[in-house]
């Protein structure tokens, strides 16, 4: 996989840049929710079962956020889907507006369902 930003990940219309995908990654990780296991999968039995199910779990933090990112993005509306669960389970706190803000970069603040996020759409 090229470092330099040049691999892509997801399908169709929700293929972003790898690179993106990694700085999301990155962010989720810093969530205090996510660094447990137990954290992880409270996450996932939030989420729709064809995401929940697919969404392969691995112990350590940030293959499994990795998987979990990987297989939102296959689904129509799974990514924002990941993040209105998460928003409920962290709130208002500086890493999940980091998280936000990745989002933001990677899909643009012109995405409606992730503008309502963080300004009481996800409450």
């Amino acid at each position: 996989m090229a470092m330099g930003g040049s691999a892509w990940t997801g399908s169709g219309d929700r293929r972003v840049p790898a690179g993106g995908v990694f700085a999301m990654v990155n962010a989720l990780a810093e969530l205090p929710s996510m660094l447990s296991e137990a954290g992880r999968t409270a996450l996932i039995r939030q989420l729709r079962p064809g995401i929940a199910t697919m969404a392969r779990q691995d112990p350590r933090p940030r293959l499994c956020l990795l998987n979990l990112v990987q297989t939102c993005l296959e689904h129509e509306g799974g990514l924002v889907e990941m993040l209105e669960a998460l928003y409920f389970i962290e709130g208002d706190s500086v890493p999940m507006r980091r998280v936000l803000a990745q989002a933001h970069a990677l899909f643009g603040a012109s995405s409606e369902p992730l503008a309502q996020l963080g300004r009481g759409g996800g409450e």
